[in-house]
């Protein structure tokens, strides 16, 4: 990260802050959410996801916790991700925005494989 103080009479010259660690402990808020991960394999792009509902949840680890109930069943989504090959990090999103990544993919000309 770069600070600079714009009221000292060197402000043109950035002052380099370095952190050791930073994170910020907190549970996922409650709702719907979407995962999907963009992934190559034969160099064919393809575009994996699935949603759920994040329920109430409490700090059962550090860092950023959920617990999802899937709206598919969770051993066929774990199934269906190691048969694609899709890899274990997806992003989350709050809300249900399965027809914009269907747009997306659609004008990306990439797969879609929902679960």
């Amino acid at each position: 990260m770069i600070f600079v103080d714009l009221t000292a009479p060197h402000f043109m010259e950035p002052v380099k802050l370095e952190f050791t660690r930073l994170l910020v402990d907190f549970p996922l808020k409650p709702g719907r959410i979407t995962f999907a991960r963009i992934g190559e394999i034969k160099a064919k792009y393809r575009m994996v996801t699935y949603t759920g509902e994040a329920v109430e949840t409490d700090m059962f680890v550090r860092g950023n916790p959920a617990r999802i109930k899937l709206d598919s069943n969770a051993e066929d989504v774990v199934n269906g991700l190691i048969q694609e090959g899709s890899g274990h990090h997806q992003i989350a999103v709050h809300g249900d925005v399965l027809d914009k990544i269907k747009l997306f993919c659609e004008f990306s000309n990439l797969d879609v494989i929902m679960f």
